[in-house]
C-alpha cells in the first residue's frame, strides 16, 4: 500500500513536471489534463483510505495480541505460583518437623530432668522412711 501511495505521488510529480514543461514551451498556461488529474487524485484518496483501514486493523491486532499474551502471562505466572507452592510445601514442612523435633527433645530432657529430681526425691523419702522407722 505505501508503495503505491509513493508510486502515485511520483506520478503526480510527473504529471505536474510534464505540465510545466509543455505550458513554458507553448509561452502560455500550464495545460491540465484534468480528467487525468481527478483519476489520480481519486487514486491516491483510495490508497491512503486502504492505508488508514490497514493501519486500524493493525492496531486493533496488536491491542488483541497484547491483551492474549498478557493473559497467557498472566496463566503461566499463575502456574508457576501454584508449582513453586507445591515445591516449598515439602521444604516448609520439614522445616516445621525439625522446629516440633527440637521441642520434642527439649520437653524429652526436661522430663528426664524431672524424673531424675523426683528418683532423687523418692530416695530421699525413703531414706527418711526409714531413718524414721527405725
Amino acid at each position: 500500500m505505501h508503495r503505491q501511495l509513493v508510486d502515485l505521488k511520483q506520478k503526480i510529480a510527473k504529471f505536474e513536471t510534464e505540465n510545466e514543461e509543455l505550458s513554458t514551451a507553448n509561452g502560455s498556461k500550464p495545460i491540465f489534463d484534468v480528467q487525468k488529474e481527478k483519476e489520480l487524485e481519486s487514486q491516491l484518496e483510495a490508497t491512503q483510505l486502504k492505508i488508514n483501514k490497514l493501519n486500524k486493523k493493525a492496531s486493533f491486532l496488536e491491542r488483541n495480541c497484547e491483551k492474549a499474551v498478557s493473559v497467557k502471562l498472566e496463566s503461566k505466572f499463575k502456574e508457576m505460583e501454584i508449582w513453586r507452592s507445591l515445591i516449598e510445601s515439602p521444604r516448609k514442612w520439614k522445616l516445621k518437623l525439625k522446629s516440633a523435633n527440637r521441642e520434642v527433645n527439649e520437653l524429652n530432657i526436661k522430663f528426664h530432668t524431672l524424673e531424675v529430681k523426683l528418683t532423687k526425691k523418692k530416695h530421699s523419702l525413703l531414706s527418711l522412711q526409714l531413718t524414721w522407722k527405725i
